[in-house]
């Protein structure tokens, strides 16, 4: 049984890597805002702070074995907020981390971290130098555009099942270089639980993203197939689409400052070494 210290209690994927790793370890958690499931939270030692602030759970790390670093802010109306949670709070996470001598970092980083990737990209990657020049046995997953059966949350893939349920138009970007691997949840899990105390992951960063690149029309396609509905699918140029984003962020404060720029990134494919180091073989989008 180890000691595993979670970041980012209310994240996406904290709380199913909760519910598999509390029958087998001594889990204790970070929780920024008080949203976790009581029930589900038995026998877990529940912190409560930011990454900001170093006092509230710091002295939490003495004893830990691994550490899974989950937390960050994903899109924000505040493009420093980047800045202050990604990059600063890990870098003070790794600092103590090494003072209480910790055996494993995995960070879950993001597959929208290569060239012209926007504050979030840019946030997260200087995040992973801190991780890199430390000398504590990392593991860097860049996880991509994430989701589940029901596509639970508000943000991302969830978002697009949301308004194709919703919106009879459905806009989509006609630019065909844009493309996106998503990848399901469950295999983001599977790869977080075979890193932890695997020396084959150490020292290593890998792309977690699914095994397809796929348009914005493709995605839309296979949403509507597996809920059998027909939408009127309209194709925006990307101009049209950079002067809709940036009129809705700035004047409304309707998405992230650099969601677009994000969006339009390119990005890394699956890791080769995923199967085998991992054994994780990422499925097929709905299909």
């Amino acid at each position: 049984m180890m000691k595993i210290f979670i970041t980012g209690a209310s994240s996406f994927l904290c709380g199913e890597l909760i519910n598999i790793l509390k029958n087998k370890h001594k889990i204790t958690v970070l929780e920024h805002q008080k949203r976790l499931d009581g029930k589900r939270m038995d026998g877990i030692n529940v912190v409560r702070g930011g990454l900001e602030n170093l006092p509230e759970w710091e002295k939490a790390l003495s004893g830990i074995d691994v550490i899974i670093h989950l937390a960050g802010v994903t899109h924000p109306k505040e493009i420093d907020l980047y800045r202050k949670i990604n990059t600063e709070g890990t870098r003070r996470l790794v600092e103590s981390a090494e003072k209480h001598r910790i055996s494993q970092f995995i960070f879950i980083s993001t597959s929208a971290i290569g060239e012209n990737s926007g504050a979030y990209g840019e946030s997260k990657k200087e995040a992973e130098q801190y991780l890199l020049k430390s000398s504590l046995a990392y593991t860097i997953l860049r996880v991509g555009p994430a989701y589940n059966d029901n596509f639970t949350g508000k943000e991302g893939l969830a978002s697009l099942v949301s308004r194709a349920k919703k919106s009879f138009i459905l806009p989509y970007l006609s630019d065909q270089n844009v493309k996106f691997s998503p990848i399901h949840r469950d295999d983001v899990l599977k790869a977080i639980l075979a890193s932890i105390n695997n020396p084959k992951a150490y020292f290593k960063t890998y792309t977690l993203n699914g095994p397809e690149s796929l348009s914005n029309k493709e995605i839309f396609f296979r949403i509507l197939k597996r809920n059998n509905t027909k939408k009127l699918l309209i194709p925006i140029p990307t101009v049209l689409a950079r002067i809709i984003f940036y009129i809705s962020s700035s004047l409304f404060k309707v998405g992230a400052p650099d969601q677009m720029q994000r969006m339009l990134s390119k990005k890394e494919p699956l890791s080769e070494n995923v199967l085998t180091d991992l054994g994780v073989s990422p499925r097929k989008f709905l299909s």
